[in-house]
């Protein structure tokens, strides 16, 4: 379970890599970014969904063989007259002739009106218009001429949309000068051979129109569900016809496109089921989208708006997600996301006809998790450096001391072996403390209860008094041990150092006297020294090593007690002329219940905890205590402490 210290960072750090990646794809889906990537996996989705070519729709294809059996291009228009008479007997339901006829046949006297009489006699041909640019540089309808626009059936444009990439993937279902007037050759087709089909015309409408300008207007735009690639459409050679290579019947009610597939003929496009290295004849286009719309499998993109919309709320609910979930469970959310995310945009294209731009969240998701890792790292780092530190600080009873490494890992080394040493000490300690219950404290108690049972002839009052205030003095200096391992430097105020040795010095004056001992107060002309201390605990640790100098000071002697300063830092020091100590013992003074006496000394009481305490005080104020001394020269111990900064 995640401690409040940590949940909030954490929250605070999801909450800002939320916004900032919920923004980032918002924003690059709405712009739509990434269109070239978006292209790429429509058409991977739409190659993955094909369907079988229709029975009734042929393409009547002016191929190579063709070319070969009746001659070069272009043929008398006679030729054509005569495929569509084919055709008419044939039982033909409809023909769509996508051949541009916009200018007389010079050549061949008499047969355009031969063309002209067949397109009437056949009843259900549709002829194509284009966008024809003019000398000056205008733009018009390109009309087939008068005389075979009237016999036809009906007009219809054959105009391509390409997308930036030059792959055509869509269409407008209405075209025209000004305003869209002529419906798609495979729209106007539908109406012939099936009327009422489409009741509702779909696709993504154009704004308003303005009649009589000189600009092209589209509107009813559709993606193009192609059924297959190229040549999944049945295709017929035109020489074949004109040859009579086929039973009668066979066009019975069949559609039949006619166009141009030859070599170097003909308008070809890429396409998303062909690609660049195959393209797809106009022709064959025009039967993919007369199968789309007879079948009402049109493609529409989402909005937007709409597409911005989905890939945020996505994201955010996986990023909701990785918040909850382990790393590793987070890793393999993120890649069935990723995974998830392109498989249902397919999904969407290929059962409802929709289409779902899904770059900008995938890069989304691909990011979310290394992302979110790093600042669930990062954080979740900082906290168990703090809390690492703060066990450290604890543990030493000392001030964080700075790491000197430069890299981040060395620095967490070198705090996790500090760490390491302070729960060894700490360690230590736990074990003085059932040294010092079980042997400190039960020895006297154990000698009361013996002199209880056993008093003997004498009046043992006296030694039990002995023992008890033995055993209170040794639980005395042990708890207040424990309070200066807890002091919190947090809670320190400013203190007067002068005033608080002045006082120090003065609570020792009737132990010092009664030795005829004199201490020497030598403050260079200090009046006031301001440090951050709790004053008590700290007081209690100067007066330990007054006490401790009049103990071990042969009678008649002096002590000095000095303050002095330096530019950042007070000194104090305690200066006596005893018994000294000897070099080899200095290492175990600072040590818990070390009292160490030399031959000449004399016994005194006590359980050796006070320096302990002094020193651990002292470290707590972030100062230091050192001593020097050497037997028959006295002792000095030098305490420096830092300035309160004011």
């Amino acid at each position: 379970m995640t401690s409040p210290q940590l949940h909030r960072p954490l929250i605070h750090e999801w909450l800002i890599t939320s916004i900032s990646l919920i923004g980032l794809v918002g924003v690059l889906s709405f712009q739509q970014v990434f269109w070239r990537m978006d292209n790429l996996f429509y058409d991977a989705a739409l190659k993955l969904w094909q369907r079988p070519a229709p029975d009734d729709v042929v393409i009547a294809a002016i191929d190579d063989e063709s070319l070969t059996a009746l001659g070069r291009w272009p043929w008398p228009r006679a030729i054509h007259a005569q495929l569509l008479d084919i055709l008419t007997r044939d039982g033909v339901r409809a023909v769509g002739f996508d051949i541009i006829l916009s200018e007389a046949d010079t050549s061949h006297p008499g047969d355009d009106a031969r063309l002209a009489a067949a397109i009437r006699r056949n009843k259900h041909v549709v002829l194509p218009v284009f966008q024809s640019v003019l000398a000056s540089g205008t733009l018009a309808d390109g009309l087939p001429l008068p005389a075979f626009a009237e016999a036809a059936a009906a007009l219809g444009h054959v105009q391509s949309e390409l997308d930036a990439d030059g792959i055509m993937r869509s269409v407008y279902l209405h075209e025209g000068m000004g305003t869209p007037n002529y419906p798609h050759l495979s729209l106007a087709l539908l109406d012939i051979a099936q009327p009422g089909t489409i009741s509702t015309l779909p696709g993504e409408r154009a704004p308003s129109f303005i009649t009589g300008t000189a600009d092209w207007a589209r509107d009813y735009w559709i993606h193009i569900p192609f059924a297959g690639p190229p040549g999944h459409f049945r295709h017929i050679a035109y020489s074949d016809i004109i040859q009579h290579k086929f039973p009668p019947g066979f066009f019975r009610n069949k559609v039949v496109f006619i166009g141009a597939t030859a070599t170097g003929m003909g308008d070809i496009q890429s396409t998303p089921v062909s690609g660049l290295n195959r393209p797809m004849s106009g022709v064959e286009i025009n039967a993919n989208i007369y199968d789309a719309l007879r079948s009402h499998l049109t493609i529409n993109l989402l909005p937007v708006w709409a597409n911005a919309g989905i890939t945020m709320i996505s994201l955010g609910i996986l990023l909701f997600a990785l918040l909850r979930l382990p790393a590793r469970h987070g890793l393999w959310l993120s890649l069935l996301a990723a995974i998830g995310s392109v498989a249902i945009a397919a999904a969407m294209l290929r059962f409802s006809l929709l289409w779902f731009a899904p770059s900008a969240l995938l890069l989304g998701i691909v990011l979310a998790y290394p992302v979110w890792s790093w600042r669930r790292l990062e954080t979740t780092q900082r906290y168990l450096d703090t809390e690492l530190a703060s066990m450290a600080n604890e543990l030493v009873h000392a001030a964080a001391t700075p790491e000197n490494a430069l890299d981040p890992i060395a620095r967490r080394i070198q705090l996790a072996t500090r760490t390491k040493a302070a729960l060894k000490q700490a360690q230590q300690n736990r074990d003085d403390l059932m040294q010092f219950i079980s042997h400190d404290i039960r020895a006297p108690l154990a000698s009361i209860l013996a002199l209880l049972q056993h008093p003997g002839d004498t009046n043992p009052g006296e030694q039990i008094k002995r023992y008890a205030t033995g055993a209170l003095d040794l639980a005395d200096d042990f708890f207040r041990l424990i309070r200066a391992e807890s002091l919190d430097p947090k809670r320190f105020t400013e203190c007067d150092l002068v005033s608080m040795l002045e006082e120090t010095a003065d609570d020792t004056w009737a132990l010092a006297q009664a030795k005829r001992i004199t201490v020497t107060r030598e403050f260079s002309g200090i009046d006031e020294a301001w440090i951050q201390a709790a004053r008590t605990q700290f007081q209690r640790a100067c007066f330990n090593l007054l006490t401790n100098a009049v103990k071990y000071s042969p009678p008649d002697t002096g002590i000095i007690l000095r303050l002095m300063q330096d530019d950042d830092s007070w000194i104090i020091q305690v200066e006596d002329h005893g018994y000294g100590i000897a070099a080899e013992a200095l290492p175990r003074l600072f040590t818990r219940y070390q009292r160490l006496r030399t031959p000449e000394q004399p016994e005194t009481e006590g359980v050796g905890l006070g320096l302990i305490i002094s020193k651990t005080v002292i470290e707590r104020h972030h100062g230091e205590i050192t001593v020097t001394s050497a037997p028959g020269s006295g002792t000095t111990f030098t305490i420096t402490l830092p300035k309160a900064q004011h």
